[in-house]
């Protein structure tokens, strides 16, 4: 049996193929046009659509599809993990891995939520290493770290040190 994509009919490749995850779709553009097609629309749906391209969340589909598919920028997602210590050794896993033209390395994290547990993660990452270029990659920038609070995610981000963009690919990461 020949598996095709939904949207475009192309031939969609084996490694696609899981159990769980029945493949309708070959890439990102894909995925989100066919979510924007299917009805009804939900949050289980679309983790369904996300992991069938690989990834974890419709957010993520949509910035993918959107900046980095089909452009010439040598990206990966989540191939690389760094540690970090609270209690016990932890690990992080960016959302993407680009590698630069002169050959340095910047990591995408890319946040719809930026909860109490994910900003003290993100500092002791940053904490035990110190060298990384994290990106922070913000669905809307101007949102509040909680209810009542002054400070937005980008606010807080420039406090702590980390770079970041309200969706959209880091500038520099083009060169």
């Amino acid at each position: 049996m020949i598996l095709k994509c939904r949207v475009c009919k192309k031939k969609l490749p084996l490694t696609y193929v899981t159990p769980t995850v029945k493949p309708v779709v070959c890439s990102c553009k894909c995925a989100v046009e066919w979510y924007s097609q299917s009805y009804p629309k939900g949050r289980r749906l679309a983790k369904e659509v996300a992991r069938m391209v690989g990834r974890r969340s419709m957010a993520e589909v949509r910035f993918d599809a959107n900046n980095l598919e089909g452009r010439s920028i040598d990206a990966k997602y989540e191939v690389d993990t760094f540690t970090y210590r609270v209690e016990e050794t932890c690990k992080y896993t960016p959302d993407w891995t680009v590698r630069k033209k002169n050959g340095r390395m910047v990591y995408l994290e890319y946040k719809g939520v930026l909860d109490g547990k994910t900003r003290k993660k993100m500092k002791l990452v940053k904490k035990f290493n110190p060298k990384l270029d994290i990106r922070l990659i913000f669905e809307k920038a101007s949102n509040k770290i909680y209810k009542g609070s002054k400070t937005t995610y980008g606010q807080w981000a420039s406090a702590h040190g980390f770079k970041w963009t309200d969706n959209e690919l880091p500038r520099d990461c083009h060169e």
